[in-house]
């Protein structure tokens, strides 16, 4: 971790000085035609030399700056990682993995309460000897609980930015539920656990006995949070809103993208379902106790995120839009197989289970 961080802080520093380098020279080259240029204007003598020399460094050093002000993109593809249980239709959970976890439980508390959710389910295929209309249904599922997962991320993430910095509310816009009808249309995970509580049958039917849930309300008693109070949290209702800055908004395009957009920052995100995946050796076996290697499969699962700086943003960027890497650093740590398996340090731990099995074995 320590190199890491090393060469992070090496190629800051020298990303730093090439682009300071950069425009030293472009700016010397500037300075140097204009000054050609003048001494040819101001001697009034036909240099076809310094004139055509003149206007090369002029409009090379007027392209370049143009280049670093014009539309800047950055892509980046997280990878995560989820196991199935191909006999239940169930994803396995998976200690100190927050995704896994959460889409877990999200799955579990909707088939509860959403029949149609939970046909869909059983009907679902992801082995790679699943037939096509099968496989469509499992993906669809799984992208559904991950885009879900990163919206109440955004939005958890968003409220804690700006109330740590001190963003005035007058410069930030709310979005609810209402306000995002297309988003809401294709996830119904985030229509059903947002819905009011008073449309939804089973909180009729359980009521609101302090035993059996767990309430949370704001600052304002507006409520934020219903669970039951149980390690399955059978069902739950959870508000939703994204805190932006005030020129922004948020859309889903038609390739399925999330896009949240102002005056100088556009940020894209997708999830995508990849296909299966290799997990370090023993990890299935010693860490999750799964031995069936024909029942568990896992699957590669995929966020691209996309930024683009508008046309002369560079002048127009402020610390309202500074949250974007924060937020794509804290979904990285949550759920990248890469910085999973850092975090449980699996390397070290395969090795000691590893050993503790032999020692089992040789005391048989």
């Amino acid at each position: 971790m320590e190199d890491i961080m090393k060469n992070k802080v090496i190629k800051d520093f020298l990303n730093k000085r090439r682009n300071q380098t950069e425009f030293i020279l472009i700016a010397l080259s500037l300075c140097l035609g204009l000054v050609l240029l003048c001494n040819v204007s101001s001697y009034n003598h036909n240099d076809t030399f310094s004139i055509i020399t003149g206007l090369i460094l002029c409009s090379l050093s007027i392209y370049y700056f143009i280049i670093k002000i014009s539309v800047v993109k950055n892509k980046k593809n997280i990878k995560g990682f989820i196991i199935i249980d191909n006999e239940n239709n169930e994803i396995i959970p998976i200690e100190n993995y927050d995704y896994v976890n959460n889409i877990s439980r999200n799955l579990k508390s909707a088939i509860i309460e959403d029949n149609a959710i939970k046909i869909e389910l059983e009907n679902a295929g992801f082995k790679s000897g699943s037939d096509k209309e099968k496989k469509q249904k499992g993906i669809k599922i799984i992208n559904e609980l991950t885009e879900y997962y990163i919206l109440n991320t955004i939005s958890t993430h968003l409220t804690d930015y700006f109330n740590n910095n001190k963003i005035e509310k007058e410069k930030l816009v709310e979005f609810s539920r209402n306000d995002i009808p297309l988003i809401l249309l294709n996830n119904r995970f985030l229509e059903l656990f947002s819905k009011p509580i008073d449309k939804r049958p089973i909180f009729k039917k359980h009521g609101f006995k302090s035993d059996r849930l767990i309430i949370i309300k704001d600052s304002n008693k507006n409520l934020v949070s219903v669970k039951k109070v149980s390690q399955s949290n059978i069902f739950r209702f959870q508000s939703f809103k994204i805190v932006l800055p005030e020129d922004s908004k948020i859309t889903k395009d038609l390739d399925g993208s999330i896009v949240i957009e102002n005056k100088r920052i556009i940020l894209k995100f997708k999830t995508i379902f990849e296909g299966n995946t290799v997990l370090p050796i023993g990890f299935e076996k010693y860490f999750l106790d799964l031995h069936d290697i024909f029942r568990y499969d896992a699957f590669q699962v995929n966020i691209i995120f996309e930024f683009k700086l508008k046309f002369g943003a560079v002048f127009l960027i402020n610390r309202l839009d500074f949250w974007i890497n924060s937020l794509i650093d804290k979904i990285e740590k949550k759920i990248s197989k890469e910085k999973y398996f850092n975090k449980i340090e699996w390397d070290k731990t395969f090795v000691i289970l590893k050993s503790l099995e032999k020692a089992n074995v040789l005391k048989k």
